[in-house]
């Protein structure tokens, strides 16, 4: 798996590098699974990067673990057998949800799907689980792609994900909650995230571990290394959404909304084995208090109200280095690698010098 090579998905969706730092994270926090699967990729350099020392784990470690252990939370709470993740990326969440009996669908982008899926096949024929995990190529923002991914589960679905929704503006955010509600309305359960309270409960952890000041210089530093990367903020994104608004879309898309407690009394996470009894009170007394979203289905959607997507398809024609592109239907990023095929191919060893794209 470490020597996988990099291909036209991966180029169009550079995002996987999130992934890859997440799954190591996971593994210097000490979660089991985490650590199996980080080996497995060879993302030991990763890891090596949030093990400060044989007692001491970087807080963005411990950052990971809590929101990934509270959406864990949540299914051993909510009882359903059917979990849905969106932008699941290397997540060692579905190994976990079959070992317990549950039915897990992993929901990305081809360069995690793709990856995440041989390792479900090896596991699988491994070991006689319970549940079953399985991923599928999904373009979160496309309820079409969406639903036609849930349409793969029977009954009740818990739907989640965590942090996807930093890298999301308005649109992205909107086409996404109407996917979850046509899920929600066809099959029942609910959404959970903890994403809108990112910059809270990871503030609540680097002051618990380094004191208030320097764990608010690690906070704006890790922000600034962000923004030199890409166009995302750890403030200014659809987290910032005014409340107000966010209950208008979901009214839009007759959705119901509560909060539920992001880190409960009586908590526990791997990572604590390497913290100290005063840390780990700190983070209990800063976390306290801290509420995520949960969503469930309203009672006026007509379950066709998500629609169809238009089918994606390209003409490619090359004369003398001219390039003349025709598209039809919906570029996004699950057909945006394709795109990059076609166009490799179609070009071959001429040098393109002007390129006309028909929209």
């Amino acid at each position: 798996m470490k020597d996988m090579k990099i291909n036209s998905a991966e180029t169009t969706n550079p995002v996987i590098d999130t992934a890859r730092l997440t799954i190591s994270q996971l593994a210097a926090a000490g979660v089991p699974e985490a650590v199996n699967l980080a080996g497995i990729f060879g993302f030991q350099d990763f890891m090596s990067n949030y093990q400060v020392s044989g007692e001491k784990i970087s807080p963005l470690a411990v950052v990971q673990e809590a929101r990934y252990s509270f959406i864990n939370r949540s299914v051993e709470s909510s009882g359903m057998m059917n979990v849905m993740d969106l932008g699941c990326g290397f997540s060692p969440r579905g190994l976990v949800m079959a070992r317990k009996g549950r039915n897990y669908l992993g929901c990305d982008l081809e360069s995690a799907t793709r990856a995440m899926s041989e390792i479900a096949d090896k596991v699988s024929a491994a070991e006689n689980l319970p549940g079953r995990f399985a991923y599928r190529l999904t373009d979160i923002t496309d309820p079409l792609s969406v639903k036609e991914a849930a349409a793969s589960m029977d009954g009740k679905i818990l739907m989640c994900c965590e942090g996807l929704l930093i890298y999301f503006g308005t649109y992205e955010y909107e086409s996404m909650i109407n996917s979850i509600s046509s899920v929600l309305h066809e099959h029942g359960g609910y959404f959970v995230t903890p994403d809108l309270v990112t910059a809270r409960f990871m503030a609540g952890i680097f002051m618990a571990l380094l004191g208030k000041e320097e764990g608010m210089k690690a906070m704006l530093a890790i922000g600034r290394s962000i923004e030199k990367k890409s166009d995302t903020k750890l403030t200014g994104s659809i987290s910032d959404m005014p409340m107000e608004q966010m209950q208008e879309l979901f009214k839009k898309y007759d959705l119901a909304y509560e909060f539920v407690p992001f880190f409960p009394e009586g908590a526990q996470m791997h990572s604590f084995e390497s913290l100290t009894p005063e840390q780990i009170e700190n983070i209990r007394r800063n976390l306290a208090g801290i509420q995520c979203l949960k969503l469930t289905a309203g009672e006026k959607r007509d379950r066709d109200q998500a629609g169809t997507s238009d089918k994606y398809s390209a003409e490619i024609t090359c004369n003398a280095g001219r390039m003349y592109i025709r598209l039809t239907g919906r570029l996004d990023s699950v057909t945006a690698p394709i795109l990059l095929e076609e166009y490799t191919k179609a070009s071959g060893e001429d040098t393109i010098t002007d390129i006309t794209i028909d929209a």
